[in-house]
């Protein structure tokens, strides 16, 4: 189809416009940028006082308009009953067409020099492919396709059945801005990238996507790599598919570098990242409402598959994630990668913590491999951390770290980790440790209550790998006033697993009146018939300071809830102590 009027219209506009903008350049920077701003030229040739159109729009308007493809100079409609699939294949045939050599050799690809303007509308496409097809021939980097703002230049995809928008194989350096992608079929995938060793630096900023089974579903060999989301939002993905998808056949490892800012992800029980390859991903800013609603069994928000990748590939970076989860099997993390990095800075999960108790919101499987080393810092999580490992786990040395983390519904960081020993062959001491440092609960946190409070700092499964630094540790027994005085008791909860060495206690001189001589604590587990572990007792007048420490002879294991919980009495204490220490040290 030839281009209509408008195009000629727009071109006499386009130099004209041109022409301002250079006797402006006189003016000085200021006086050109507020000439410029005072006429907009649009891609359809019409000028207005204003213009909300993003200022990508405005740039490419001064710069001609062989640069500037109009769809709807293509016959497209708009209407959102029409069906415009041939005006969306016309448009981006010309695009292809359009394509040039780089002076000088300096790429051996050709290049585009196509921006494709989608006014405001909403364009029916039932055609499988109308945006980008796999039929080309040669490799082409660069086009654009620009439109008004998502929700204002919206594309409708509605094939007769389970389809796909897009199917790329030879584009490079691809752009979509400003645009609204909605799937109105069952099973639709809006960008099936499926290449030998194309589909790479793909950009999408400020795009919405709706109903899709998959918004990107990665294939092929090599490539499909550097992808970049800025201000992108997801909603109502369907269940079994994924916002970002790498199926486990004809996919690869070179899929590399993927950025998300700013994102969103709705209404959806659907993964937001779910491959089964390696991938570099950095995430920096997700909001994730109203998710997994509707599941009846576990699902992830992201999951990483597979566990023989090659070097160099496997890397998970989150920072920001905020996620409304809003069912008992809704999860943060699976992972199988056999080594890398994955780490979660800032994630919160406490939005619907009130009103749904999490099983596992973290499940790890190592199987015979050392496994990435897993950082979570400063993060608001509920649930637990399931860790799966095989017969020969106990060769590799596991890192699982959550650093200044706060932890709802569990009460202990024994009540936190599970392990999975199906596959363990029956080497269930062998367990890889998950380390608590700096990290605290919000349920048992009052040591005077009954139930005690939680020490949350703690190597669970410290004793699992053969080779692994321990450590040490001492806490501090009080109550309000200082150590346990008179009738008070104090009750805390160590790790399951914990060994205690030796109980020690210390005052300066003179930091009480009392000379009595005999004060006492004594530590007891809480089992039906409790066990003593152990006491200390201060040798001489309270007055007159101590310092005094009790080595058990045997180290006490704590090896059930009820024998890591204890009760510290003390006997013959008659004056508070704010100055004193009443320390119980091991390892755990």
């Amino acid at each position: 189809m030839q281009r209509s009027s408008r195009g000629t219209h727009s071109s006499v506009l386009a130099r004209r416009t041109l022409f301002r903008g250079s006797v402006a350049a006189g003016l000085g920077g200021l006086a050109a940028s507020a000439f410029m701003q005072s006429d907009q030229v649009e891609p359809g040739g019409r000028t207005e006082e204003t213009s909300s159109v993003a200022p990508n729009l405005r740039e490419a308007a001064y710069a001609g308009p062989s640069y500037l493809l109009n769809v709807r100079d293509y016959g497209a409609a708009g209407d959102g009953v029409t069906d415009d699939s041939s005006a969306f294949a016309q448009v981006v045939a010309a695009a292809y067409a359009a394509r040039t050599t780089m002076p000088l050799s300096l790429d051996r690809d050709q290049v585009g020099s196509i921006n494709i303007i989608v006014p405001p509308g909403n364009y029916l496409v039932k055609s499988p492919t109308a945006l980008i097809s796999s039929t080309m021939s040669s490799k082409v980097q660069g086009v654009t396709f620009t439109g008004y703002g998502n929700s204002i230049s919206n594309i409708i995809f509605q094939p007769a059945t389970a389809g796909v928008m897009a199917q790329n194989d030879f584009w490079l350096k691809v752009n979509f801005q400003y645009l609204g992608f909605y799937a109105a079929t069952a099973g639709c995938t809006f960008l099936l990238s499926s290449t030998t060793h194309s589909a790479q630096r793909y950009m999408f900023q400020n795009c919405y996507f709706q109903g899709f089974k998959y918004a990107l579903d990665l294939q092929g060999t090599d490539n499909n790599s550097e992808f970049f989301f800025e201000n992108c939002h997801a909603q109502c993905i369907e269940a079994d598919g994924a916002f970002f998808h790498v199926g486990a056949t004809n996919t690869s490892d070179q899929f590399l570098n993927y950025w998300f800012y700013g994102c969103t992800h709705w209404l959806s029980s659907a993964p937001f990242i779910d491959v089964a390859q390696g991938g570099h991903f950095h995430i920096f800013g997700l909001d994730v409402s109203a998710w997994a609603h509707d599941l009846t069994s576990p699902q992830f928000l992201f999951n990483l598959r597979g566990s023989n990748h090659a070097s160099g590939v496997c890397s998970f970076q989150a920072e920001g994630v905020r996620v409304e989860g809003q069912n008992s099997n809704a999860g943060l993390l699976y992972s199988e990668w056999n080594y890398g990095s994955v780490s979660f800075t800032n994630a919160d999960f406490s939005s619907q913590a009130p009103y749904y108790t999490y099983n596992n919101l973290i499940s790890i499987s190592y199987l015979n491999s050392a496994g990435p080393s897993y950082t979570f810092s400063n993060c608001v999580l509920a649930g637990g951390v399931l860790v799966a490992f095989a017969i020969n786990d106990y060769e590799f040395q596991h890192e699982i770290l959550f650093d200044s983390c706060t932890w709802l519904q569990k009460p202990s960081p024994s009540d936190v980790v599970l392990y999975n020993t199906s596959q363990a062959g029956g080497n269930i001491r062998q367990l890889p440790p998950v380390e608590f440092r700096r990290c605290r609960g919000t349920v048992n946190t009052n040591a005077i209550d009954a139930g005690g409070a939680a020490v949350w700092d703690a190597r669970i499964g410290y004793n699992g790998d053969l080779i692994q630094t321990l450590t040490y540790r001492e806490v501090s027994i009080r109550d309000p006033y200082g150590v346990p005085a008179g009738s008070s008791t104090v009750c805390i909860i160590l790790p399951v697993g914990a060994l205690i060495t030796s109980i020690e206690t210390m005052s300066p001189a003179g930091a009480v009146t009392s000379t009595a001589v005999g004060w006492e604590w004594i530590i007891a587990t809480t089992e039906s018939t409790p066990t003593t572990v152990g006491s200390v007792a201060v040798p001489g007048p309270a007055n007159a300071g101590w310092r005094v420490e009790t080595t058990l002879a045997t180290p006490f294991l704590c090896d059930t809830k009820l024998r890591a919980t204890l009760k510290i009495t003390a006997t013959n204490v008659d004056q508070n102590n704010g100055a004193a220490l009443l320390l119980i040290k091991g390892f755990w």
